[in-house]
């Protein structure tokens, strides 16, 4: 392995761990709002970018994924940095008038607290990184497989031990009294609405992971192909498409039996408990809104797929 190799193989390792490093560190460190984990977190997305820029200028190419959510993040970012550059001067004068017509604001007239919108852009900058690196980092299904599977697991793992918390009547996370403790379920969240949402994030993604490979399982029968061929192939794609996508993927067998579906409907139980027992409506509706988007993105395939045929 040449030198070249040598580094982008380690760039390329380094960001992958920063990028599972900040999904497995922020939920524990108390749903990262403290002023510390938050630093931490940034500086994991920071090194995971870095890294993956590094892989990039190793191997002579910048290859970058489109996404349809690129361009929106960028103006949203765009407008942040506006309101920054503006400041908080046309709040003040506004708040320090003595006249009665004097007008609000309109929204593009800065930011009214500059110290917070930095800190909520820092944040911004962290999910957009993310986002950035999932897209360009998990190119491949068994990379993709990796990713959903320690989610899920860590989730469940967490959602467990927050039932455990509550049931006990213990009002603390890892030892550490929680001082805004509500007699809701937290989790290792401090906020009990932010589990929720977390939770209500995660929900989703077991019942498409699901839904998934019952599907696969079901083309396998249809087209009597081999599982050792169809192992690898997308299960989201049309029956046209199948046969040509065999080979995009290395094989992939997480979900295949039905021991592990239910293992997946058990994970999804114990974190649809756990969302219940945070009594976030905010958490509720966003799961039910979810789910629309899930049904109406599955209904909108299957009905694709007729219209081929």
């Amino acid at each position: 392995m040449s030198d070249q190799n040598l580094l982008s193989r380690i760039a390329d390792l380094t960001s992958r761990g920063a990028l599972y490093a900040l999904l497995f560190y922020a939920p524990l460190a108390y749903g990262s709002v403290l002023s510390w984990p938050t630093a931490i977190v940034e500086l994991l997305a920071l090194l995971a970018v870095l890294a993956w820029l590094l892989k990039m200028i190793a191997e002579g190419e910048l290859a970058l994924v489109r996404s349809p959510l690129g361009l929106p993040l960028l103006l949203f970012v765009g407008v942040v940095l506006l309101q920054l550059a503006l400041g908080n001067g046309a709040f003040q004068a506004w708040a320090l008038s003595d006249s009665s017509d004097a007008q609000l604001p309109s929204f593009f007239s800065g930011s009214l607290a500059p110290a917070s919108t930095r800190h909520a852009l820092g944040l911004l900058l962290t999910y957009g990184a993310v986002y950035f690196l999932v897209v360009n980092q998990i190119r491949e299904r068994i990379q993709l497989d990796r990713l959903v599977r320690f989610l899920l697991i860590f989730g469940s793992l967490v959602a467990f031990y927050g039932l455990l918390e509550y049931l006990s009547g213990s009002h603390g996370i890892f030892g550490w009294e929680n001082p805004n403790y509500t007699g809701r379920l937290t989790g290792t969240f401090v906020n009990p609405d932010h589990f929720s949402m977390w939770l209500a994030m995660l929900i989703p993604l077991a019942l498409g992971y699901l839904l998934s490979t019952k599907i696969l399982r079901r083309k396998r029968k249809r087209h009597s192909v081999p599982e050792a061929e169809l192992a690898g192939a997308d299960s989201w794609i049309s029956d046209e498409d199948l046969g040509s996508t065999i080979a995009t993927f290395t094989p992939h067998r997480f979900g295949e039996r039905v021991w592990q579906e239910m293992l997946l409907l058990f994970s999804i139980t114990i974190m649809a408990v756990a969302l219940i027992f945070t009594f976030s409506r905010g958490g509720v509706v966003g799961l039910l809104l979810s789910l629309l988007v899930l049904v109406g993105v599955l209904l909108a395939r299957r009905s694709a797929g007729r219209s081929q045929l």
